[in-house]
């Protein structure tokens, strides 16, 4: 998913009967450095996908289109679990996707957005590597391992891979994180405290 990236569908939420013609979308999802929504201080590692043009493909139902015209992105540090689809009960709102060959990311403010693979072996793949890239990631951030962030980040100004990350840059980085990770912890006390 770095570099390259991976062609998927992405499947929007369906919350009423106008929208049941929402089959999904032809998206390219990559990981690579962005700048946080309204912001162009904080600099974040993010799962960024580029809406392509339709081409219908011969050999799949799944659409897969040529030129990029629309991107989205989620901050890797927003992500709260990454699963099969068909492991989880929430799939009421994507009747379209195949739960097998779909990847389900929950963010910390509990919203779902959902991706379909062509076949539950590319699923698994996806699956297991935002896993193993967020696991590594976190890990060489807290430690200050800036060549390993390097190698596997795009920074936004060059789309360079391997180009060393600026001290400064792996600092605010790395404080981006404890910050969303403080404040995720307190949210959570203060909705635990309203509980009891």
């Amino acid at each position: 998913m770095i570099g390259e990236g991976r062609k998927l569908q992405w499947h929007k939420p369906i919350h009423s009967s106008h929208d049941s013609s929402n089959t999904g979308i032809g998206v390219k999802v990559t990981i690579q450095m962005s700048y946080s929504d309204n912001c162009d201080e904080n600099l974040e590692p993010s799962l960024v996908w580029e809406i392509l043009h339709e081409k219908r493909s011969t050999e799949s139902k799944v659409r897969f289109q040529d030129i990029k015209s629309i991107r989205q992105r989620l901050s890797l540090f927003d992500i709260s679990s990454v699963q099969k689809a068909s492991d989880s009960m929430s799939l009421h709102s994507f009747p379209h996707a195949a739960p097998e060959n779909s990847i389900l990311l929950t963010l910390h403010d509990r919203s779902i957005y959902l991706f379909e693979a062509k076949n539950e072996t590319e699923a698994k793949l996806v699956i297991h590597g935002l896993r193993w890239i967020s696991a590594r990631l976190v890990f060489n951030l807290l430690t200050g391992n800036r060549n390993v962030c390097s190698e596997m980040l795009v920074m936004p100004e060059n789309n360079k891979i391997n180009q060393v990350i600026s001290p400064a840059v792996m600092d605010a980085i790395t404080d981006h994180l404890v910050d969303k990770s403080i404040m995720r912890l307190s949210e959570r006390r203060i909705s635990s405290r309203k509980r009891n």
